[in-house]
């Protein structure tokens, strides 16, 4: 599952320098989330679990840090600590409850627990945050084809393929890099059982 979450969201494993906050983080919690980063980059499973507990200890420091709640998820994820996940899932919305790419995520979280009652609910609140994101987003914001490409996906996997086709061709069209365009039309006229096996079988892994 982490895999997908990398891909779709082009996040993967979040140092404190790649994404800008207007939350003042507390340095030591700072510290903490690099430790567990540099821990974690051999991919072993004893040591993403060292990676969770140096996480648990920063977001103690910090209850508003999201990015080390967002690589304790990756983490709790690629283990299958689905019920940890599944908290750690609620604290990011709590701390960016008008971020559709959260809402995002939690329903894949649950599409692929096989909870696809809830994982439509979010879907579904995750398209009423973007429709409010898209009436204010420039074709010339740099994050615009990416914000295309996940409400694309969010679309079709709540049932509405048609209008998420459009928004992957969107995302294509906006996008320069020659790889990451491929990959994008790998998912173009992809019905929701199409993408979920692309899903269990991704290409590229995608990281900022």
């Amino acid at each position: 599952m982490t895999k997908i979450i990398l891909i779709f969201l082009s996040i993967g494993f979040c140092s404190c320098g790649q994404k800008k906050t207007t939350h003042a983080i507390e340095p030591s919690a700072i510290k903490l989330n690099d430790s567990a980063l540099q821990i974690a980059k051999s991919m072993d499973d004893s040591n993403h679990e060292k990676a969770i507990l140096l996480l648990d200890k920063a977001t103690k420091i910090d209850s508003n840090f999201y990015l080390a709640y967002w690589n304790k998820y990756v983490f709790q994820s690629e283990l299958k600590q689905y019920e940890k996940a599944e908290q750690t899932l609620k604290n990011l919305i709590r701390i960016k409850p008008e971020d559709p790419q959260t809402y995002f995520v939690t329903g894949m979280f649950y599409e692929n627990t096989k909870d696809t009652i809830s994982s439509e609910k979010y879907f579904q609140h995750a398209e009423i945050l973007y429709i409010n994101i898209f009436d204010t987003l420039h074709l010339s914001n740099k994050k615009y084809g990416n914000f295309c490409l996940n409400r694309a996906i969010n679309l079709i996997m709540s049932g509405d393929t048609l209008k998420g086709n459009t928004f992957l061709k969107k995302s294509f069209n906006s996008e320069t890099n020659k790889d990451y365009k491929e990959y994008i039309a790998s998912f173009i006229n992809k019905n929701k059982n199409q993408i979920l096996k692309l899903f269990s079988n991704p290409n590229k892994n995608s990281q900022q």
